[in-house]
């Protein structure tokens, strides 16, 4: 599973910089656009979380163990415009409404003032699994899948170039939900993981100079899981920079999130509280071997989870390198 916090390797991004929505959505070209990109990379990870860990705990301490993963991870962001404004798209995105990379196809309409309106489904089709009881001891901890769907809407130079607002619902299903199985029917019960969420964002693309862009971002969830020890509110932020020197792109990422849940966890008498932090720097070689419309990139990233109860705590850093195909 890749828990809340993706890994340094999922995060495989680094746009060119790229011209203000308002100037796109003047620009709508009619027909298929858009790009293709193929990564790989490892990671290094101390997780009681992540299935690619121990699956046998002695305890409910935090993770004593250094994982490693390897991945092959496909990405594409593609759309159809319609000489009318309309567009269809299809886009693969790192994290965000589902804690997990997801699949989105949807709609979009480009208004004349420049604001564009879309909306879509988030049709669950990426494969996700968990430990069916993450808490269980002495015994070889099952995977069970994770079925997850929702949809959103979004506005793109809202008041502002640049501006972009998102909410969206999620669900959240474990096939397979154990947690908590040697334990009583009640603590099984406030340990539930099944979950409806909701989520927002706001992030605006800013031209700082001809050659450096600055984006910023905020988002808000409310995670309204089954059981109140898995139930959790909270958002956090994130900076971009990113600038183009010839064919050079060099960017950096910074971002953070706070997370405070409902209930006090059974196993551990309290309430968890979760503290996030993460950084990435990505290097991006334009038209490598002069082949044209395509990126090469490279990324180290780090992220950790600093939790109040340890076993929650989580820690990755990754290296990934892909090659991006424009069309």
């Amino acid at each position: 599973m890749t828990p809340r916090y993706c890994l340094p390797l999922i995060t495989l991004g680094l746009a060119t910089l790229a011209p203000l929505p308002e100037a796109l959505a003047a620009d709508l070209t009619p027909g298929l656009s858009g790009n293709v990109a193929l990564y790989t990379g490892v990671s290094r990870f101390e997780s009681n979380l992540n299935t690619e860990g121990a699956n046998t705990l002695a305890g409910l301490d935090g993770p004593t163990e250094r994982e490693s993963e390897a991945l092959v991870v496909p990405i594409w962001d593609l759309s159809y415009g319609f000489a009318n404004r309309h567009q269809l798209v299809s886009k693969v995105h790192k994290d965000g409404i589902l804690n997990k990379p997801y699949l989105t196809l949807g709609y979009r309409y480009h208004l004349t003032g420049g604001t564009v309106i879309g909306g879509g489904i988030i049709p669950g089709l990426i494969p996700d699994e968990t430990w069916a009881d993450p808490y269980r001891l002495g015994a070889r901890r099952s995977t069970s899948d994770v079925d997850s769907s929702g949809a959103y809407l979004t506005l793109d130079n809202l008041f502002s170039p640049g501006l972009k607002a998102l909410v969206a619902y999620g669900q959240q299903d474990i096939d397979q939900e154990r947690s908590g199985q040697d334990q009583s029917l009640a603590i099984q019960q406030q340990l539930e993981r099944d979950a409806d969420v909701f989520y927002g964002q706001l992030s605006q693309e800013l031209s700082l100079s001809d050659t450096l862009q600055l984006t910023w971002t905020l988002h808000a969830r409310d995670h309204q899981a089954d059981g109140d020890a898995e139930a959790y509110q909270g958002g956090g932020g994130a900076l971009e920079l990113q600038g183009v020197f010839g064919r050079h792109i060099l960017g950096l990422e910074a971002g953070w999130a706070r997370y405070r849940y409902d209930g006090s966890h059974p196993l551990f008498d309290r309430k968890r509280r979760d503290d996030v932090a993460s950084a990435s720097l990505t290097y991006g070689y334009a038209a490598p071997f002069n082949l044209p419309d395509t990126l090469a990139i490279a990324q180290l990233g780090w992220d950790d989870n600093d939790a109040n109860l340890d076993f929650f705590d989580e820690q990755a850093v990754g290296a990934a390198v892909g090659l991006r195909w424009s069309f």
